[in-house]
């Protein structure tokens, strides 16, 4: 009997055991990804993937871990690591749509659009009101040349989300491309209601006026287009086209000549991407790539692109101080001094990054440190008249402040 009941007594301690461990791992797990979370949400994905790593082999069999692990190697462009990680997601929770639909934006990133496409198609099997998915699925149908496909993924995403201007207008668009004008013309003048400020619409109405020979009403919405989007090829060549056949040959050679220069960009930009596609690992590329987009005026791109450079290199001091140049137009100024630290960090005598840090403070009414920072951009290249510039205005306004007190 007493033997019994040591028995029992030992069993009843021992199994809560493993349950408290497994309990303690989870937590652990969780910590470690919320880390990495916050790593991710500044653009830190080298530092998020080792933590992602360590929360994996705290807990293996969580697919949130796995899903986020693959969108940081994304982010890296390391597309086949990332693809496995998702799909180790997707075996541990196979109705998990946005692991689906990651999976097959790396695949379409490595060129296997076919495999691509049954993702897409099975992330929306898992989540039929994936609104994202329908949009993303109409793209690699339209690819193909399957407009008439590619336009039923564009009305459900539509439907789905009626205000989504920019799938009406790529609906527009198809329309138009498979010779339904009236079609075309209906959806993105609404499109154009919900927001009037959308460039593409513009130049897709006016390219269908265009077709009409209805000259007097394109060049109107193409100037709009290229009111709203300076960077805007398309629109700048129909454009030109436009203004010849209105017998305004000057000025449509010049608008010709625009459009030659920005096609330039676009097709500098393809080549970029293509070799970053057999090398995702030249942080070179990347910082190319962003310079471009910048020009375009595509912020939000360039500054994922020179992230993309940083997370390569730490050390691209350039990369850094554009991060931070690009930033600041996005009035982050506390993102931008963090960048501009970072320059300094990869090269302390990188004086762009002194300047960067001297407009940040005066723009937060500290200008002593402003004028140090202004003073070490000029004395690291005095032949900068934007350093001297800023030296000089911001001693001005020392001078001034300084003349008001002593009243």
């Amino acid at each position: 009997m007493p033997a019994v009941f040591v028995f029992f007594l030992l069993s009843a301690c021992e199994g809560p055991v493993p349950e408290k461990q497994a309990l303690r791992r989870q937590e652990a797990a969780r910590a470690v990804l919320d880390s990495a979370l916050e790593h991710s949400a500044r653009g830190e994905s080298a530092e998020a993937i080792l933590l992602l790593q360590r929360a994996a082999q705290l807990e293996p069999r969580d697919p949130v871990i796995h899903y986020d692990l693959g969108n940081n190697l994304a982010r890296q462009g390391r597309l086949d690591q990332a693809a496995a990680s998702y799909q180790r997601a997707i075996s541990l929770k196979p109705e998990y749509a946005a692991a689906h639909y990651n999976l097959a934006s790396v695949r379409s990133a490595a060129g296997r659009h076919e495999e691509a496409e049954e993702l897409m198609a099975r992330a929306i099997a898992a989540d039929s009101g994936y609104q994202s998915a329908h949009k993303a699925l109409a793209q690699l149908r339209e690819r193909r040349g399957d407009y008439a496909g590619a336009i039923e993924s564009l009305e459900i995403a539509v439907g789905i989300r009626p205000d989504d201007v920019e799938a009406r207008n790529q609906l527009g668009y198809l329309l138009g491309k498979q010779g339904r004008p009236a079609a075309a013309k209906a959806i993105l003048e609404r499109t154009l209601q919900i927001d009037s400020t959308h460039a593409n619409t513009w130049a897709h109405l006016g390219a269908l006026q265009l077709a009409a020979k209805d000259f007097t009403s394109a060049r109107q919405h193409l100037e709009r287009a290229i009111q709203l989007n300076a960077y805007h090829a398309k629109a700048h060549f129909n454009l030109a086209n436009c203004l010849m056949r209105l017998g305004q040959k000057e000025s449509g050679q010049n608008m010709l000549r625009r459009f030659e220069m920005l096609r330039a960009i676009d097709t500098d930009i393809a080549k970029y991407r293509e070799a970053i596609r057999h090398d995702p690992t030249d942080p070179a590329l990347y910082q190319a790539l962003a310079r471009l987009y910048s020009r375009r005026g595509e912020t939000d791109k360039a500054i994922q692109l020179y992230r993309q450079a940083i997370s390569r290199d730490a050390e691209l001091a350039a990369a850094h101080n554009n991060l931070g140049n690009l930033l600041l137009q996005q009035k982050r100024p506390a993102e931008a001094a963090r960048a501009y630290r970072a320059a300094l960090l990869a090269d302390s005598t990188y004086a762009l990054a002194h300047n960067g840090i001297g407009t940040v403070r005066l723009l937060s009414g500290n200008r002593l440190e402003a004028m140090e920072a202004f003073e070490r951009a000029v004395e690291l290249d005095s032949s900068n008249r934007t350093f001297a510039d800023n030296l000089r205005s911001v001693q001005i306004l020392l001078q001034h402040a300084e003349k008001s007190r002593a009243r």
